[in-house]
Formats: C-alpha cells, structure tokens, sequence
C-alpha cells in the first residue's frame, strides 16, 4: 500500500489534482489495502478452520477407539466373572458341569 501511496505522490498527475480529489485518491489505496487485509485475514481464518476441523475429526475418532476398546475390556471381564460364579455355583451345589 505504501509503494501504492508513493507511486500516487511521484506521479506528475497530482500537481493538477485538487485537495478533494487527492483525498479521495489516497481513501481509494486505503479502501483497496483494507480490502486486501480482510481477504488475506479471511482466508487465514478459513485455513485455521479447515486444521481445527481435522484435528478435532482425529481426536473423536481416537476417543471413539478408546470407547470401543474399553467397553470391549469390560464385557469381557463381565463375561469372565459370570464363568466363575457359574461353576462356583456348580462347585458349590456339586452339579456337573455344564457342557
């Protein structure tokens, strides 16, 4: 913006520009600049967006891992003690085992 800036003051041009048209020439580079900022923040955004999108995707789909394996541990130390109270139960009861 500011080689824009000193273009427009190097420029023969403005030796015949009013105030009010210099003015209005110098608001149009900021304008232009401004506009420029905007977009390049917009787009940051818009690419920090897309990194937290996937880095969020990845974690759930850990956690959901995680789920699985631990709900998996626990039906099966559920079924391993259901298995030792049954022939506790045998033993207990002297029956013969169940085939």
């Amino acid at each position: 913006m500011f080689d824009a800036l000193q273009k427009l003051l190097n420029e023969t041009t403005i030796e015949y520009m009013t105030t009010d048209q210099l003015l209005q020439k110098i608001g149009e580079l900021f304008t232009n600049h401004t506009a420029l900022i905007r977009k390049e923040i917009k787009d940051s955004a818009e690419d920090v967006k897309k990194e937290l999108r996937a880095e969020f995707k990845k974690a759930i789909e850990r956690s959901q891992e995680e789920t699985i394996e631990v709900l998996t541990d626990v039906i099966n130390e559920g079924h391993n003690l259901h298995e030792k109270r049954i022939k506790r139960i045998e033993k207990h009861l002297d029956l013969p085992p169940i085939q």
